[in-house]
C-alpha cells in the first residue's frame, strides 16, 4: 500500500486519526478493495462445493444467489460423479468506473475434484482412472456496486459471463441431435488401448492436450501459431489448439503459400520473422473440420458423441436463441471417456471426455457441456484406430 498523510487531533476523549487520500491513494485502496469483493465471491462460489449446501441456500443476499449459479448448481454431475473438492480461484483483467458502480472483467477457474459413482468407469487416454481432476475457466463482467453495510464497501450484484456462444454457457437453442442411450457393451466408446491404424500417437495428443489446459491455463504453447485477437496467455483459440494437439500427435501438415492457404486441402503453418501464417483449416472450426473429415485420413465421421474415444474430434455449430447456421463455431479434442453401466455390468450411456481452448477446459465431462448447450448441432470425427 502506498503512504498516506495521517493527521492527529487530541480531544478530551482521547485521540482520533484519520487518513487523507491523495487521487492515487484513493484509487489503490478501492482497487484493493475490488479485489477483496471478488476474493470473497469466489470464496463464497467455492462454499457452494461443501456439505453446508443446505444453509447456504437459505441466504437470500443477491451475491450469494450469483455464487449458487455459478458454483455447485452449475457445474456438478451428481447422478455419476461426486465431488471431493473444489477450488475456485479468479484473476481480475479490468476494472472500470460507472458512476460509483464498477465493472470487473475476471476469469474465473473452477478446479473439482471427482470421484466416479458407482458403475462409472472414467478413462484418459488408455489408464482407467479412480479420481478426474477437471477445470473449468470463463470470463465473467460483475458489476460491484457501494455497500457500507459489507466490510469490503462493495458487493456484486450481477454477474454475466462474457462470450457465452464460445464458453458452453446460457445457451438457450433447441436440440438437434436427440440423446442416444447405449444398449451393448461392444456400442460404448471405444477402448483407447489400442493404436491408431493410420500411424497417429493420439496418447501423445492427449498428454499434449492435457498439459496446457491444466489448471485452468488460459495459455498455449508459444511454438505454435496462436489466435492473433491476443498474445499466447489470452489469444488461445479452440481450433488453434485442436490443429496443435493432431500436430504433436503425428498428423503431418501440408505445403501452404499464398496462394492456396484459403484452401481445405491443404492443412499447416509457416513461422515468419515476427508472426506465423497459417491456413484457414488451422485455425477456423468450420475449414478445419472439412480437411479432417475429407483429407486428414485418419478420421471416420460419427455424429453420435456418445460413441466418440481418446483422439478424437467433436465440432459445435451454436447460436443464439437456436438460430444455428450450418457454420461451425467451436472445435474440441476428446481425451477419454466415462462409461456407465447398470448393475448387470451392461453398458447404458457414456459420454467423452474432452479438453478445450476459448474457454479453457481440461478433462472435463461433456455431459457437463451439454447441461449448458442445450440446442448445439454436434458434429463428431471418430479416431481410426
Amino acid at each position: 500500500m502506498p503512504s498516506r498523510k495521517a493527521f492527529r487531533f487530541c480531544l478530551a476523549v482521547g485521540v482520533i486519526m484519520f487518513t487523507i487520500y491523495t487521487p492515487a491513494e484513493a484509487f489503490a485502496d478501492t482497487e484493493e478493495k475490488i479485489e477483496q469483493t471478488v476474493n470473497l465471491y469466489t470464496s463464497q462460489i467455492q462454499s457452494t462445493y461443501s456439505f453446508s449446501r443446505s444453509r447456504l441456500r437459505s441466504e437470500s443476499s443477491t451475491q450469494q444467489k450469483l455464487a449458487e449459479e455459478n458454483g455447485y448448481n452449475k457445474f456438478a454431475t451428481p447422478d455419476t460423479m461426486t465431488i471431493d473438492s473444489a477450488e475456485v480461484k479468479a484473476n481480475i483483467l479490468k476494472a472500470e468506473d460507472h458512476d460509483g458502480e464498477y465493472s470487473v472483467v475476471a476469469d474465473i477457474t473452477t478446479i473439482l475434484h471427482q470421484r466416479p459413482n458407482k458403475n462409472v468407469t472414467i478413462t484418459i487416454g488408455d489408464e482407467e482412472r479412480d479420481v478426474l481432476d477437471s477445470s473449468a475457466t470463463d470470463m465473467h463482467r460483475l458489476t460491484l456496486a457501494k455497500d457500507v453495510n459489507v466490510q469490503t464497501g462493495y458487493r456484486i450484484i450481477s454477474d454475466e459471463i462474457i462470450g457465452a456462444a464460445d464458453s458452453q454457457v446460457d445457451i438457450k437453442m433447441v436440440s438437434h441431435n436427440a440423446p442416444f442411450i447405449l444398449q451393448t457393451e461392444e456400442s460404448a466408446a471405444p477402448s483407447a488401448a489400442m493404436e491408431s491404424k493410420a500411424g497417429f500417437d493420439y496418447l501423445t495428443a492427449v498428454t499434449y492436450a492435457e498439459k496446457w489446459t491444466e489448471n485452468g491455463s488460459n495459455c498455449t504453447n508459444p511454438e505454435y501459431p496462436s489466435d492473433p485477437a491476443g498474445p499466447f496467455c489470452t489469444g488461445a483459440q479452440c481450433t488453434y489448439f485442436v490443429s496443435q494437439v493432431l500436430h504433436v500427435g503425428g498428423l503431418p501438415a501440408t505445403d501452404i503459400d499464398i496462394h492456396n492457404y484459403k484452401s481445405d486441402d491443404r492443412w499447416g503453418f509457416k513461422k515468419q520473422p515476427h508472426n506465423y501464417f497459417t491456413s484457414f483449416t488451422w485455425g477456423a472450426a468450420d475449414n478445419n473440420y472439412r480437411y479432417m473429415k475429407n483429407y486428414s485420413n485418419i478420421f471416420d465421421v460419427e455424429n453420435n458423441y456418445h460413441r466418440l474415444g481418446a483422439g478424437s474430434l467433436i465440432y459445435a455449430d451454436w447460436q443464439e436463441e437456436g438460430k444455428n447456421d450450418g457454420h461451425i463455431d467451436h472445435a474440441m479434442v476428446v481425451v477419454g471417456s466415462k462409461v456407465i453401466r447398470d448393475d448387470n455390468g451392461r453398458v447404458v450411456d457414456a459420454y467423452p471426455i474432452i479438453c478445450q481452448k476459448s474457454v479453457n477446459r481440461h478433462d472435463w465431462d461433456f455431459q457437463n457441456t451439454l447441461k449448458d448447450a442445450h440446442g448445439a448441432k454436434w458434429y463428431g470425427l471418430q479416431l481410426r484406430y
